[in-house]
Order: C-alpha cells, then sequence, then structure tokens
C-alpha cells in the first residue's frame, strides 16, 4: 500500500550539511501556491491573467498576486512571475507598466521569453533579477554565456539539454548566472519557443500561452515518391505502435535525483501551473522529502513515492533527455492521458453478475472513493470508474462492478487514490498553521506605554529585530490592577496568525489597568506591524520607486515615438532558404540578392568536415561575380559541440571569401561575432523577433533579420514603421513553414535509415491534412505546415510597407519547384513595383501558378488572421 508523503514542518526546515538546488512548484491559483508553501516549496512560478505561457490556467488578477506575494513571502518563499510570452508593439506600454508594478509589490524575478521586453526590464527595473526562461532556447554553453552578459540572472534550460553538457560549463561561465532545469512534469514535443503548430493551424499560439496541445492529438505516419516540385505521389500508410505519434510521456527525476543534484543546477523545477493543488501537494511532498535525504547522504528512491508520483499524474514516465533516455522511449504514442498506477490485469469476466476479478500486480489495492481506468493489451482506454464502496479483496484478487463488460487480459490502473487527496487536503490546511516564531520582551516606559521588543524568527531561520510601542499609555488601576498572568495570557493569543509567540518575557512595574479589549488590540496592532515589517523586506524603498515611475514615464514617452515614425520607402529584394548547390546555381541565374544554404551538417568526424568545406567552397565560387550574396545557414538547433565544430569551418569559409552566416539561436551568434575576422550575421525566424524593442537589441549585432512568421499584416505595417536599423529586414512570403523541431526521431531515421530526399514523408490528422516531415542528421524530426504560405498577391502591401527581403524557402524541395517559385515572385514583385491597371488580375493569374506547384495547397498563414490574443 502507497504510503502518505512527508511534510516538511514550515519554520523550522530539515537541518542538513550538503546544498542542494531550490525546489521550484508551480502555482497556477492561490490554492496551489498555498500547498507548494505546506508541503516545501523554496520557491513558486506563477502568472498574472496577461502575459503568461498557460493562458488557460487559472492565474492570478493583481490584488490576488499582491496577496501571494505576501502570503509567500512571510512563509519564506521566493515567488517569481512568468512574462514569457511574446508581445506586439501595441503591448509593451502596458508591458513597461506591469513590470513596474511587479518590481514596487516584491516580486523576486521575471521570467522573461520576449528579448525586447528583457531589454525593456532592464532599462526599467534594473534591480528585479531576470530569468531566461525556455522558450528562448538558450540550449548550449554560448547561449548561457550570451545570457550572463546581457544581464540575466537565471537561466532556464531546454529540456533537451542533457547533464553531461551541463556538467561541462566551466565554473567561471555559470558562476555569473544560476541554471534552472525542469525536473518533472509534461514534456513539449518540440524545443520550447520553436513550435509554431498549433499558432498555423488555428491561431493559438504556444509563444502566446495559448496552445491547443495539438501534439496529443491522433495522426497517421504516410510516405510515398515525389513529383518534380516535391509533392507526394499515391501516399501509403505506415505502422505505428499507436496513433498519437507526437505524445510524450512525462518527465520524471525522481529515481536519479541525486545524480541530478551532484550538477552545477541552482534550480529544480516542477511542471503543472494547469495541475490542481492536489497534484502540487503530492509532487513538491515527495521531491522535498528525497532532496533533504540527499542533504544528509541516506536516500535511496522508495517505490512507495515513485508510485504516488504515478498517482499524482502520469503518461508513463521518462528520464527524459536530459539523462540521455533512449531513442523512442520519451513517448508514449498509445494514449495521450493520464496513465495513473497499474493494479494488474483482469482475469475473468462473470457475464451473469456483470463482475470481473482483477488480479493484482501492485502492493497498492482500490478503496472506497479510488479511480480506475480500463484498458486492452496494447493502453487503448476502455472504460472509466468510480468506487462508491471498497470492493472485497481475497488472495490478491479483487471483485470489481465495471460500468460495461471487459475482458480477460485487460489492464488495469488506479488514476484517484482518495487517501491521498484527503492527504493533501489537510495538508493544505496546515499551511494556516504558525509558522514564524517570536522571542518578545515586554516592559512600560515612564510614561506607563507599552513596549514590546524581541525578534522574529522567519521561516528561513533569520532573526529580525523589532520594536513597537503602543499608542495609548495604561492607566494606575483603582480596584483591580492586571497581573503578568493576565497580560501574558491575553498577548499569547496569537491563534489564527502565522506567529507563535515562543517566549515572552515581561517587566511590568504593577498596579496598572487597561480592559482586555485594549490588550487585544495591542497585540493585534503589533503582529500586524511584524506582518508589515517582514512584507516590507521584499519591496522597494520610496525614493527608488520614484525612480522608477520617472523611467516609466519616459520609457512610454519613448514607445509612443517610436510608434509614429513614418514607413521608409525601400525597394525590396527577393531572397531564398535553399539546400543544396543545384538550387543555389537557380539563385544566381535568377539574380536573388541573396541565397542562404542550409546544406546537410554531419559533423561526427574530420571527413565530414572536410565534405562540408567542400561544399561550401564550390557555393563560394559559383556565386562569384554574380548579384547573389550566399550566406551559410546554420540549423536551428546548435549544441556546443555542434558550435565547436563549425567554429574551424568559419575561419577557413571567411578565408575563401564567405560574407555571412544566417543562425536562429544567440549561442550561434556569439560564435560568429567572436571570430578574430567575424563575417556578417543574419538572424533566422528562431530568434522569435515580434517587437521593435527585439529588433533595436538585435540590430547591433545583426546584419540582417528575419521577422516571425507568427504576425498579422497590421503587426507588420507597425514593425516596417521603425527606422534607422543597421539590419535588413527580410519577411517569408511563400514555403512549407517549419512548425516543430523535435529531439524525437520519428520514423524511418529511428531505423537508422538515411534520408532521401526523393522520398515524402509525412503525418495525416484526420481531418486529412499532411504534415511534411524531414530529418536531419542528428536525427531531430522537423515538421512542416500542411499548406505552403504565398503571399505572392499580398507583395504591393509588403512593398508599400517598406520591407527589404521578401524570402522563399526552398528547403529540401527540388530544383524545379526553386526556379519556377523564384521566377514566379520575380515577376510578383515586377508587377508589384510597376502598379498596372489589373494588378490584382495578373496577381490572381501567377497565384495560381504557385499554387499548381505548392505541396499541400496555399494559404495565407497568420498574415491576414493573426494569431488570438
Amino acid at each position: 500500500m502507497t504510503s502518505t508523503p512527508v511534510v516538511i514542518p514550515q519554520g523550522g526546515k530539515f537541518m542538513s550539511t550538503k546544498l542542494i538546488p531550490e525546489l521550484l512548484a508551480p502555482a497556477g491559483s492561490i490554492s496551489a501556491l498555498k500547498a507548494a508553501a505546506a508541503t516545501g516549496a523554496d520557491a513558486v512560478y506563477l502568472a498574472g491573467s496577461n502575459f503568461g505561457a498557460r493562458h488557460y490556467a487559472e492565474n492570478f488578477s493583481r490584488k490576488e498576486m499582491e496577496e501571494a506575494f505576501n502570503y509567500a513571502h512571510l512563509r519564506g518563499l521566493k515567488v517569481y512571475v512568468t512574462v514569457n510570452t511574446l508581445q506586439k508593439d501595441a503591448e509593451l506600454v502596458e508591458v513597461a507598466d506591469y513590470l513596474c508594478w511587479l518590481y514596487e509589490r516584491g516580486a523576486d524575478g521575471v521570467i522573461v521569453q520576449d528579448l525586447g521586453v528583457a531589454g525593456l526590464a532592464r532599462d526599467l527595473v534594473p534591480k528585479l533579477p531576470l530569468h531566461a526562461s525556455t522558450q528562448m532556447t538558450i540550449h548550449n554553453q554560448e547561449g548561457v554565456k550570451w545570457a550572463a552578459d546581457f544581464g540575466f540572472k537565471r537561466v532556464i534550460l531546454p529540456r533537451e539539454m542533457g547533464l553531461g553538457e551541463i556538467k561541462q560549463m566551466s565554473q567561471e561561465l555559470i558562476k555569473g548566472v544560476e541554471l534552472e532545469v525542469f525536473i518533472h512534469g509534461a514534456l513539449c514535443y518540440s524545443y520550447s519557443g520553436q513550435c509554431l503548430l498549433s499558432s498555423l493551424i488555428g491561431g493559438r499560439s504556444g509563444n502566446r500561452g495559448m496552445c491547443a496541445q495539438p501534439c496529443r492529438k491522433t495522426y497517421q505516419l504516410v510516405t510515398g515518391p515525389t513529383d518534380q516540385y516535391g509533392r507526394p505521389l499515391g501516399l501509403t500508410e505506415v505502422s505505428m505502435e499507436g496513433d498519437y505519434l507526437l505524445s510524450t510521456r512525462d518527465l520524471s527525476l525522481y529515481p536519479y535525483l541525486e545524480e541530478v543534484v551532484n550538477s552545477p543546477i541552482s534550480s529544480f523545477k516542477i511542471e503543472g501551473r494547469m495541475r490542481s493543488p492536489v497534484y502540487v501537494a503530492l509532487v513538491v511532498s515527495i521531491y522535498r522529502k528525497a532532496l533533504e535525504a540527499i542533504k544528509n547522504g541516506n536516500w535511496k528512491p522508495q517505490k512507495e513515492d515513485i508510485e504516488n508520483l504515478k498517482l499524482a499524474f502520469n503518461r508513463g514516465f521518462t528520464r527524459g533527455h536530459i539523462l540521455e533516455a533512449r531513442p523512442g522511449s520519451t513517448m508514449e504514442r498509445r494514449s495521450p492521458g493520464n496513465r495513473g498506477l497499474y493494479l494488474g490485469q483482469i482475469t475473468h469476466w462473470d457475464p451473469v453478475s456483470h463482475r470481473a476479478t482483477l488480479k493484482l500486480e501492485s502492493s497498492s489495492f482500490p478503496q472506497q472513493g479510488d479511480g480506475l481506468l480500463f484498458t486492452t493489451q496494447s493502453g487503448k482506454k476502455v472504460v472509466g470508474m468510480g468506487l462508491d464502496k471498497t470492493p472485497p479483496l481475497h488472495q490478491g484478487r479483487v471483485i470489481i462492478k465495471p460500468p460495461r463488460m471487459v475482458q480477460p487480459g485487460y489492464k488495469v490502473y488506479m488514476t484517484r487514490k482518495e487517501s491521498l487527496h484527503s492527504w493533501a487536503s489537510r495538508s493544505i490546511k496546515s499551511s494556516l498553521q504558525p509558522i514564524i516564531n517570536l522571542d518578545l520582551q515586554m516592559k512600560w516606559d515612564d510614561s506607563l506605554v507599552p513596549i514590546i521588543n524581541g525578534r522574529i524568527i522567519t521561516a528561513n531561520g533569520e532573526n529580525i529585530p523589532i520594536t513597537y510601542r503602543a499608542a495609548l499609555a495604561m492607566e494606575p488601576a483603582r480596584k483591580h490592577p492586571l497581573s503578568v498572568r493576565r497580560i501574558r495570557e491575553q498577548i499569547q493569543k496569537t491563534g489564527g496568525t502565522i506567529f507563535n509567540i515562543c517566549k515572552l518575557e515581561i517587566d511590568y512595574p504593577g498596579g496598572l489597568f487597561a480592559p482586555i479589549s485594549t490588550l487585544n488590540q495591542l497585540r493585534r496592532n503589533f503582529l500586524e506591524e511584524a506582518e508589515e515589517l517582514l512584507i516590507k523586506r521584499h519591496l522597494p524603498d520610496g525614493l527608488e520607486i520614484g525612480t522608477i515611475h520617472h523611467n516609466l514615464e519616459r520609457v512610454k514617452r519613448e514607445l509612443t515615438l517610436d510608434l509614429q515614425v513614418p514607413s521608409p520607402s525601400t525597394t525590396p529584394d527577393l531572397m531564398v532558404w535553399i539546400s543544396d548547390p543545384k538550387s543555389l546555381l537557380k539563385a544566381v541565374e535568377e539574380e536573388c540578392k541573396r541565397a542562404y544554404l542550409q546544406a546537410p551538417m554531419d559533423l561526427k568526424s574530420r571527413k565530414d568536415g572536410k565534405k562540408i568545406l567542400k561544399l561550401m567552397e564550390r557555393a563560394i565560387n559559383m556565386v562569384d561575380d554574380s548579384k547573389t550574396q550566399l550566406i551559410w545557414k546554420w540549423p536551428l538547433i546548435t549544441p556546443h559541440s555542434l558550435l565547436k565544430n563549425l567554429e574551424p569551418l568559419l575561419n577557413e569559409l571567411v578565408e575563401l571569401g564567405l560574407p555571412g552566416v544566417m543562425v536562429d539561436g544567440l549561442g550561434a551568434a556569439e560564435v560568429v561575432k567572436n571570430q578574430e575576422r567575424p563575417p556578417n550575421l543574419y538572424g533566422s525566424t528562431g530568434l522569435n523577433i515580434w517587437n521593435h524593442l527585439t529588433m533595436q537589441e538585435l540590430a547591433g549585432a545583426f546584419n540582417g533579420l528575419s521577422i516571425s512568421p507568427e504576425l498579422s499584416r497590421d503587426d507588420l505595417m507597425k514593425l516596417s514603421r521603425l527606422k534607422g536599423l543597421n539590419a535588413d529586414l527580410e519577411i517569408m512570403v511563400q514555403g512549407n513553414q517549419e512548425v516543430l523541431i523535435s529531439q524525437d526521431t520519428l520514423g524511418p531515421a529511428d531505423d537508422g535509415e538515411k534520408y532521401d530526399d526523393k522520398v515524402f514523408w509525412g503525418i495525416k490528422d484526420k481531418k486529412g491534412h499532411i504534415f511534411p516531415v524531414k530529418w536531419d542528421h542528428d536525427h531531430r524530426t522537423h515538421v512542416f505546415n500542411s499548406v505552403e504560405l504565398c503571399l505572392i498577391d499580398h507583395l504591393p502591401s509588403l512593398v508599400n510597407m517598406g520591407w527589404g527581403g521578401l524570402v522563399i524557402d526552398a528547403r529540401g524541395k527540388p530544383v524545379a519547384y526553386t526556379r519556377d517559385m523564384i521566377q514566379l515572385y520575380q515577376d510578383a514583385l515586377h508587377l508589384s513595383l510597376q502598379n498596372p491597371p489589373d494588378l490584382k488580375g495578373e496577381l490572381r493569374s501567377l497565384k495560381k501558378e504557385v499554387k499548381m506547384r505548392s505541396t499541400g495547397g496555399i494559404t495565407t498563414g497568420n498574415f491576414l488572421r493573426g494569431v488570438l490574443n
């Protein structure tokens, strides 16, 4: 039978000798916050009603957040606030106001994804600690160094980053920045911050906290040959174990916790702001108990704790990429829902009584109030039920009456254990118990005014001096003077508060009188002052608040002026993203201004490096004496090991005349910038540029920037009004947009098959939409939108906005596609500049030609629709 988790006593945490990381808990509601406080969290992370990446959590109003800050701080917890969504220009003034408000109210840090917002916070409230969200996709030590130099106090590493690479970070690097990792909870299929699947399917952007979780839906793997444009022909279905091809297991590092403790990680994060207070209480208590045991050098994983974690919620547990789980073991493709705790199998079904016999294979057994789930042998859900009474148990067998027939061989899982829920509820209520001790001395001055001196002993063991002088003096008694016993009795009544008076010394002159109500009010006033003293320790002083308000008004004026700059006049150029030299030749022939070549990149040996060097040298020679500039496009994901191998190649290629490199990550940008002879640097869509502040932050280092494909025409119009940047601004107008990149290997690459661009692979959803799938040389899965972005009939508006570069994404496409699309868009661009009488009609004709060559049809994506707010 599962045991009850241990609650760490508040105000007296276990003594230990070994330092361990902070235990950081989710708080999607005030009840979840109380659960975290009651069960031993060191800190919580939460969100307000706006700007948080869990839009559908209960979240906090400003009033509730202020109460949450005070509640947590009085109990020794830190509070980090998520401001980790991407922001449009029109929202920046509100974000600025919010950041100032958070600092004034005592937030211990803000978690940020948007680089422009991070710069805004650094300018407005420089003392407010900045945490780089995992949505920033900082996945190498070069990126961590960039974050430290920028001013981030903490980097939340992606779930895909291995512990080995984390441990390789030098002490010199990490002493300037803290590292945080997830240790428990849900996993995203894609690298966080790089998933556009929900956004491009229905406008619900994960980068705005509104992900519709399409990765938890069913898909069918399909394959087939392609035509001259790369479109699939005669697709066939490929069988997989399960239909939920993108559905991950849940991360749980509990069995391996000591290994992760022995690393340079500063904070252990539990995912789950959408989870219940009961979940928070169960998971936090188990990890708290484990960490305290590790501190004391006497910890071993407990079977009961693992079972309780499963009962809290699980889709099947994995050790995750952080501990280099074997390929496929992070996935649960059979079912996306809560699996619970496995109990055993059905051995008999009685058709007369409609009862089933369950043979237990677990130490737990079902009782009244518990929830059960029946599945087939393959894991397909059959039926669930709640027990209205405890079923009979005899020799390891339980007789159950399910709501429908179940067959022998069906598996039974416990998805809810009533006793654990009851324990969690009691634990949450225990957070109301006294946790802050007071050692006090009470005396009277010459005017007979009571004075209380002493010290507050906080939940973290700090000693804070306090002095309180009553507002009124006591009077000499006429008949019945107060006794020391009666004064002590009234002053020590702290019930219903967070305080407990451990020691009270009374130096009483005697012979005084005051109504009992006056003594009670004296006690209440003193405790209120003690509480206020503790709260004020987390708040800035009045002078600093005045400076912040001055900064805020200045920033608001600057933001308003930035949005009023007239639109620049620029003649756009055509750019193309390609992946082979033959397509590069077509770009040169059609006189594209720039061709971004992302060639296959396998750098596992010196021989591989020579192949890439030879390919790029050939490409440099191909553009010689042409109007096309060659830019080497690096992969979206660039681990430290890859960057180390790329650096010497880059040096050689720059010597050979390579003019520039395009990157998606800030760590890769650091490598390029720090070369002795740095080439031009171009930023790709992975940088998630949503507003002009982000553009300004990057423009000093980048020669060109690609704007996020999630922005609408109206958003782009506002961005295009910014002038004075030294960087060219580019926007994608054609191609199957990459909607996610995953560390998982889906399909044939999992079996070691080499990628063949003449074979189409894709995943088909229930509506019949087919999303192309490709794999890179590290076996990462890349999924692309089921329809191609096509803005050819919107080029006139883009021309009028003044965008400098229009990009066709032809990576992985045959030469015929690259050639025709460049020609069609060149024609459309020429028409848009000439503005003939029948411009719309001619563009419609070109659009039909584009559609004939596109994979899956065409769409304007978010250009007209935008993302949901």
